[in-house]
């Protein structure tokens, strides 16, 4: 016995043929979005992507298609220039990635070298680096940070326990050091520190203590001051951080 088909019959299964078509349509458009690599992302800063990075302390998720997104993605600047391309586990950077400035010159590589090591270089959008960090189980342990002529102006070294510095180093715009603090005894955390002028002669120097509770560092002992000449002119003692004598010399 063949059942007739009727017009209302015909208009149920075309709008079921529909719904169906429809539901494909839609996964299938998820599935093309998960794994297109080729996500044009014109709006963004070029930081928008620290947020995903856990190993500098970024705490979002990226989400593709409303999933957290998985593999490789690139995003471009509207001029079609890459600006980011990285690879990504459940919404966060891993591995390596790399932004790039819209003239085409790298602006920053991340690369994670084990459980505990990564580096970070950042670059100005002359190509000239800008800063070269070393992250130790997620904190900085080492840190270059240079000018966009290339003249360092900032270096430092933490003690692999991340609770203190080894050394830390600022310079002048000239190149010369204005300031160097280096670790001297572990036990008291007592660092020496050296000031300098501008035209590199020393502008005085004696030591500090660390104190890990207020982390700060606080004078102490006996501090020698010099003229641009490098003749001595004061002689100051320190008890944390305070004056209790001083000496014309």
């Amino acid at each position: 016995m063949k059942t007739e088909l009727s017009p209302d019959n015909f208009n149920n299964m075309s709008r079921i043929r529909i719904f169906y078509l429809f539901v494909i349509l839609l996964v299938s458009a998820g599935i093309n979005a998960q794994n297109d690599s080729l996500t044009v992302n014109k709006d963004t800063s070029i930081t928008f992507y620290d947020a995903f990075n856990p190993v500098i302390g970024g705490d979002s998720v990226r989400m593709c298609a409303g999933q957290p997104c998985m593999g490789m993605q690139k995003d471009y600047y509207a001029n079609g220039e890459l600006k980011h391309k990285g690879f990504y586990n459940k919404g966060k950077l891993t591995t390596t990635y790399r932004n790039y400035f819209s003239n085409g010159k790298m602006e920053r590589v991340f690369k994670n070298k084990n459980a505990n090591k990564a580096e970070l270089k950042i670059y100005y959008p002359s190509g000239q680096l800008r800063s070269d960090i070393t992250y130790w189980k997620g904190e900085s342990l080492e840190w270059k940070e240079y000018d966009s002529k290339g003249t360092l102006e900032f270096y430092e070294l933490m003690d692999k326990s991340l609770e203190h510095i080894l050394q830390r180093t600022y310079y002048y715009p000239n190149g010369k050091k204005q300031s160097h603090l280096e670790l001297t005894d572990k036990k008291t955390l007592t660092f020496s520190k050296t000031i300098y002028y501008e035209n590199g002669v020393v502008k005085g120097k004696g030591n500090v203590v660390f104190n890990p509770y207020k982390h700060a560092y606080f004078r102490t002992g006996e501090w020698t001051f010099f003229d641009e000449q490098g003749n001595p002119e004061i002689k100051q003692s320190y008890v944390k951080d305070k004056v209790i004598s001083e000496e014309e010399l």
